[in-house]
């Protein structure tokens, strides 16, 4: 995340980290040995004051990924609280040798890659969309040096 993403990392151990708690624009992942118990009470102390309902900065709702294992003790984390499960797709991008991938995307529809060059032509319906997203990294260059992304066009209109 170091000079790419704005966020932070909450680890079990810093000199031996089992599990971790990842920060970032998009939410929070949080992955490793979901037995550890000291960690677990860790986690539940930085949600307690994250949540604290008398704080001015209280914050009402996160994004948290997790792998299945960790379902079970999120509900012992979150105690008195109301997490809503929500489904979402996960994908592991493997890189081995494949036939090369032909997209096959209906006229009038375009897979456009989101550039320097896309990002010179602005003018284009619900751009903001994709903007909030670029600037969720630290600023437009690192995201077109170290970052990627696509949109669907409908002839100039972004559609997805």
């Amino acid at each position: 995340m170091r000079g790419g993403h704005p966020g932070s990392v909450l680890v079990s151990n810093r000199s031996n980290p089992r599990a971790a708690l990842i920060y970032g624009p998009e939410g929070y992942l949080i992955g490793g040995d979901f037995e550890d118990s000291e960690f677990a009470t860790t986690l539940k102390e930085y949600f307690d004051l994250l949540y604290e309902t008398d704080s001015n900065k209280r914050q009402d709702s996160c994004d948290l990924f997790y792998t299945a294992e960790w379902e079970s003790l999120l509900y012992r984390i979150f105690d008195g609280r109301f997490p809503m499960k929500h489904p979402r797709n996960y994908y592991v991008i493997v890189l081995k040798k494949t036939t090369p991938f032909i997209p096959q995307i209906p006229e009038p529809l375009k897979l456009e890659r989101i550039d320097q060059p896309f990002f010179e032509k602005i003018q284009r319906l619900n751009f903001n969309e994709i903007r909030s997203r670029v600037s969720e990294w630290s600023s437009d260059a690192v995201f077109l040096n170290q970052g990627f992304g696509f949109c669907l066009l409908d002839r100039e209109r972004i559609v997805t």
